[in-house]
């Protein structure tokens, strides 16, 4: 049988443990700290916009830090159910010898010494097992190297070098996949960039009554706050906490929007 190893190690972040608190006073530092200027295009309307997105998903990451997923079962190949038994022996022995009460019998000491004794043996017994079994798999190298050589056939193929306009050729994937970009999808020369005029309509009172605190947190409750975030890693609750912490900024660029 092929033993491929241990899996790669996973992470995730629980969000009902995150820090809110913390979340709420990073954003609102840093939101405060950043160069806000006047928005006169739709380009940096969407520049403002991604610059929040990647303030709050920097916030919840530092206060929501990730953790490893521990796999099920023992985490070495050598363990084994009966090393959990005479781990449990030994733990209890030397309880029953050094812990439970002030005076410990020499018979309490003497079968702690025993059941450690045992434990480390059969310890060194199963590495060294284990060890040998891995040296032996090792000699039947030949079979994992067919299994390769049929798995790698069926790769895909390579992206090469492409000819540019000048005669000359891309050096790297990088270089011929932006010189395709530019061929079939070239930018519009025709393409005017949309002014915003004047960023006082923002504080207009009908927008204001349509756009402030109260209704935006409104809408987000109709949400589960820790429901699954989208491709930019927001989240309902990310943005509650940016309204009650950050609204006077958070609101001018939803009307904004």
């Amino acid at each position: 049988m092929l033993d491929l190893g241990n899996p790669k190690p996973v992470f995730y972040r629980n969000r009902r443990k995150a820090e809110w608190p913390l979340y709420a006073d990073l954003l609102k530092r840093k939101l405060q700290d950043s160069n806000i200027t006047e928005i006169l295009t739709a380009n940096e309307l969407e520049n403002r916009v991604n610059l929040v997105t990647s303030v709050m998903v920097d916030c919840f990451r530092e206060a929501c830090p990730q953790k490893q997923v521990r796999k099920k079962g023992p985490t070495h190949r050598w363990w084994t159910p009966t090393l959990t038994e005479l781990r449990l022996v030994a733990r209890r022995a030397h309880h029953a010898a050094y812990v439970e009460g002030s005076n410990h019998s020499e018979t309490e000491l003497e079968l702690y010494r025993v059941a450690i004794r045992e434990y480390k043996y059969s310890l060194r017994v199963a590495k060294r097992t284990s060890f040998r079994d891995f040296c032996d798999e090792v000699k039947a190298l030949l079979t994992a190297a067919r299994l390769y050589r049929a798995l790698s056939a069926g790769r895909t193929i390579k992206l090469g070098s492409v000819e540019l306009p000048d005669g000359s050729y891309t050096a790297e994937a990088d270089a011929t996949l932006k010189h395709l970009l530019e061929i079939h999808f070239p930018n519009d020369p025709n393409q005017v960039e949309t002014e915003v005029h004047d960023d006082t309509f923002t504080e207009w009172p009908s927008l204001q009554e349509i756009v402030n605190e109260r209704q935006v947190y409104q809408v987000l409750g109709t949400f589960r706050r820790l429901k699954a975030a989208g491709p930019d890693e927001i989240f309902p609750e990310m943005l509650l906490k940016c309204v009650s912490g950050c609204h006077q900024y958070s609101q001018k660029l939803w009307r904004l929007v």
